[in-house]
Formats: C-alpha cells, sequence, structure tokens
C-alpha cells in the first residue's frame, strides 16, 4: 500500500525514478513501472500520457533537486556566485544517502537530452561565477568559457566515473572523507600545477 501522503502520480514518478537510475530509461517498460508502484499501466498512461512524457516528468523531478542544490550552493544576495567547495562532495551531502536522483544525474549527463545540456550548463555557470569571486587571487586566463568547462569536466568526471574510482580507491569516491581528500588534490594541482619547477 501507498503512504497516506503520496498520491499515485507521486508514487509512479518515485518508481519510475527508481528504476530509470537504476537500468536506464531505455531498458525499463511502463509495465515494470506500473507494477513496481502498485497500479495498472493504464493509470500510468492516464497520468503521464506514456513513457515520453514518464520520462520528461522524471527528468524534470532531478532537475528540481539540482536547481534546490544550486540554490543550497549559492549564498544568499551574491547573484550567482558559488562557494567553490568541490561541488560534486556538496551534491552528494545534499542529497538523501539512498536518492536515485545522482544516479539519473549522471545518466542525464552522459545523455543528449535537453536535461542533460541543463545540468552542464548550470555547472559551467557556478564555474565561471567562481572565477569571477576570484578574479583577483587567481591567474588571469585568456579564455575565461574554456577554464570554466575545463573546471566542469574536473568535477562532472568524479562523478561519471564513480565505480571506476571505486575499484581503483578501494572506496567510494563521494564518501565524505575521500571527496574531501579528493578536493586537496584537486586545489593542490589548480594552485601548483603537476610539474616541478626546474632551477
Amino acid at each position: 500500500m501507498h503512504s497516506a501522503d503520496k498520491t499515485a502520480r507521486t508514487e509512479i514518478c518515485d518508481q519510475a525514478l527508481r528504476l530509470f537510475a537504476a537500468n536506464g530509461p531505455d531498458n525499463v517498460s511502463l509495465r515494470q513501472v506500473a507494477a513496481a508502484a502498485e497500479v495498472s499501466p493504464s493509470l500510468v498512461v492516464h497520468h503521464f500520457g506514456g513513457k515520453a512524457g514518464l520520462r520528461e516528468a522524471v527528468n524534470e523531478r532531478s532537475l528540481a533537486a539540482f536547481r534546490r542544490f544550486v540554490e543550497s550552493v549559492v549564498p544568499a544576495g551574491a547573484g550567482g556566485e558559488a562557494v567553490d567547495d568541490f561541488l560534486p562532495r556538496r551534491l552528494v551531502a545534499f542529497l538523501p544517502t539512498d536518492s536515485p536522483v545522482l544516479v539519473h544525474l549522471c545518466r542525464l549527463l552522459m545523455s543528449d537530452e535537453p536535461a542533460g545540456r541543463q545540468i552542464f550548463r548550470r555547472w559551467h555557470e557556478l564555474k565561471l561565477a567562481w572565477l569571477d569571486a576570484v578574479a583577483g587571487t587567481a591567474r588571469p586566463g585568456e579564455d575565461r568559457s574554456l577554464r570554466a568547462a575545463w573546471l566542469t569536466v574536473n568535477e562532472l568526471a568524479v562523478l561519471l566515473q564513480r565505480h571506476q574510482l571505486r575499484g581503483f580507491l578501494g572506496r567510494d569516491p563521494l564518501d565524505p572523507e575521500v571527496a574531501a581528500r579528493w578536493a586537496r588534490v584537486g586545489a593542490d594541482v589548480y594552485r601548483d600545477g603537476i610539474r616541478a619547477e626546474i632551477p
């Protein structure tokens, strides 16, 4: 039975998000979503009009969670200026431990869907804002947008390669302790580079 505070539509969307995150939306049928939500397939169609509508609703739910995350890292009155504190670590801390949203966001980032492009653009905007905020202490770059894109790709790589990194490191790279170490290494590289200075 569904909890009293959940509508059938909400439950369907919740179960679709969970299944899409676990298996990919292309590998999940409306019938599977209906079974997980304990409703009839016709009720899924009634609420969402079909697979495309359900997929759009799930994407919007993940995007809404991402927007709330962005609001949580942008200080009030900062005009969009983000606090740069290794955004992947902040995102994982922001979401509930067992939330499928992170997995679904990663799937969107690897797709060519509009939702994935929105996530990437917003992350890039946060990096642009950070570059502006540290303009007095960071070395100037010729191409501000490209520099922000480089920072974006490096941060998102941790999310997208999470399982590979887990096997290599022996621990989840998004575990708070490991993520903090990763952020320190990244800060060292950003500040000092890799190569030692040759006298």
